[in-house]
């Protein structure tokens, strides 16, 4: 639009000297954005880098800027990188895609930063998607990936088929035409970790072949080896890729060939603790910091990270890097919010609530319903009993320690509903029922209603592990997913409660 107005005005007769200063100032103007990128920083201190064996590591002092972070979004030429402390994933056509977990759903977001499709659902052979931690593009779709590596494929907005992409972590990235997985925070086992052990997995697309890149670090406490290494993968436009440490302030930087190129460190304001192994009501418990919670490649070309700077908060600061790895600026977002960069390398950020306002709610489908007997007696539980009523569902097993913890905690919310409003039930999925029957007398003043599912439940309802709850709203379609709530009924107890306070249900069609 610009050279066309150019042009228009020189063939009117205007010089093309004035006519050069129109287009100059335009495009100057258009590339200016809302203010200055960034504010320089006086005391600012230049890193220390050391090269051996071809590997440059450098050791950041400080950013050289402070980043201007601005809340009115321009029009377009925008891209999503973080929502609820979380990294989207580019799209070919400028655009993000970014995996809602809690509202099972992909938003696909638009070069404006606006959202130009929701993915959710079910195909028609397959249980639901529960969970998705990635977005994968395929020749077919989109690919909604949960974090065992199984995707529901999008042909277009309409759910497919599950694949399954058979890969030993989460996946994280794309190399090409090549899938990296790594480890990651939000799903990790306390075990030790071999020193020959790949800190990341690229799988060919074409050959299925698994390619190990980069080595892990081994914490004193051997038990912590598998977090030690959770982090997050990013692959650039060029090939090169990123793994951003969750629990460390480092970046590691692999050519397209699994080489390590260089390692890049920054300070925190104030010192973090590594993670440790604490007994905790009996039980060893890590407890740990996630320092940096994603990371992404901007439309500027510069590499991004959310961090957690300090102890004991969530992620309230994004760190801009070089493609060397020197750390160029730090600015201040909200946390949990939506930030967005430009090709220019201005940073905008919102609420999440603000950035999600022209989306809507996840459209609610129905719970596949279930025809069970009940946990040590013979009477049956059949979920449409329950229609008019919140309905909370808790899937547990006596080999699952996490339900260990919370199922006092649902016990005692339990004791606290109306039975006429609200119900809990218990899904078991152990084979043998005298196993659950244990349990439950084990943990004891376990009162609501509990059922047998002779460990058939996850082929049915396709959930990623346990503990697993699922909380229906009166006409039993499912309000929210959740994959643990520790020891913190909290989450459960909000949702239900802006559930009973959304009034009488319409009639099921």
């Amino acid at each position: 639009m610009i050279f066309a107005e150019f042009m228009r005005r020189n063939r009117e007769g205007r010089g093309l000297g004035s006519g050069l200063l129109i287009l100059v100032a335009l495009l100057s103007a258009c590339n200016t954005g809302p203010g200055p990128v960034s504010d320089p920083v006086e005391d600012y201190r230049a890193p220390d880098v050391t090269t051996v064996e071809g590997v440059r590591t450098v050791e950041n002092h400080g950013p050289a800027e402070h980043l201007r972070v601005y809340e009115s979004l321009p029009t377009k030429g925008l891209r999503l990188l973080f929502m609820g402390n979380r990294a989207a994933v580019p799209l070919p056509d400028g655009g993000a895609a970014w995996p809602d977990a809690d509202g099972a759903r992909i938003l696909m977001f638009d070069g404006r930063g606006v959202v130009a499709g929701i993915l959710q659902g079910r195909p028609k052979e397959g249980g639901d998607l529960t969970r998705p931690t990635y977005v994968s593009i395929d020749s077919r779709g989109v690919v909604a990936v949960e974090s065992d590596g199984r995707g529901l494929l999008f042909e277009g907005e309409t759910p497919s088929q599950w694949v399954d992409n058979e890969v030993p972590a989460p996946l994280s990235g794309e190399a090409g035409r090549g899938l990296v997985a790594a480890r990651t925070i939000l799903e990790f086992s306390l075990a030790p970790i071999r020193s020959r052990d790949p800190l990341m997995w690229v799988r060919n697309a074409f050959s299925g072949e698994l390619r190990p890149i980069g080595k892990v670090t081994r914490p004193s406490e051997p038990f912590l080896g598998q977090l030690a290494n959770t982090g997050w993968a990013h692959v650039a436009p060029d090939g090169m890729i990123y793994f951003a440490s969750s629990v460390r302030p480092e970046i590691n930087a692999f050519t397209p060939d699994g080489e390590l190129a260089w390692k890049s460190r920054w300070s925190p304001p104030s010192e973090i603790d590594p993670p440790v192994l604490r007994p905790i009501d009996g039980t060893l418990t890590p407890v740990y910091h996630v320092l940096q919670h994603g990371l992404t490649v901007g439309p500027d070309g510069y590499i991004y990270v959310l961090a957690a700077p300090h102890e004991g908060r969530g992620p309230t600061h994004v760190y801009t890097f070089a493609s060397d790895g020197t750390l160029l600026r730090t600015g201040e977002v909200p946390s949990a919010g939506a930030v967005f960069a430009d090709r220019s390398g201005h940073v905008y950020a919102l609420s999440m609530e603000d950035a999600l306002a022209r989306t809507g709610e996840p459209e609610r489908v129905l719970f596949p319903t279930f025809d069970l007997t009940e946990l040590g007696g013979d009477e049956p539980v059949r979920l449409d009993d329950y229609l008019g009523k919140v309905v909370v569902i808790n899937f547990w097993a006596s080999w699952c320690g996490p339900c260990r913890r919370e199922m006092p905690q649902l016990a005692a919310y339990a004791r606290e509903l109306d039975p006429d409003k609200v119900v809990v039930i218990g899904l078991n999925e152990d084979i043998s029922a005298s196993d659950g029957l244990d349990f439950l007398e084990e943990i004891g003043h376990v009162g609501y209603l509990n059922a047998e599912g002779g460990g058939r439940l996850r082929s049915r309802y396709n959930y990623r592990g346990l503990p697993y709850t699922v909380i229906l709203d009166r006409e039993l379609k499912v309000v929210r997913r959740l994959y643990g709530f520790g020891e913190n009924i909290d989450p459960i107890r909000r949702i239900v409660d802006e559930e009973l306070r959304r009034g009488q249900p319409s009639t099921l069609d």
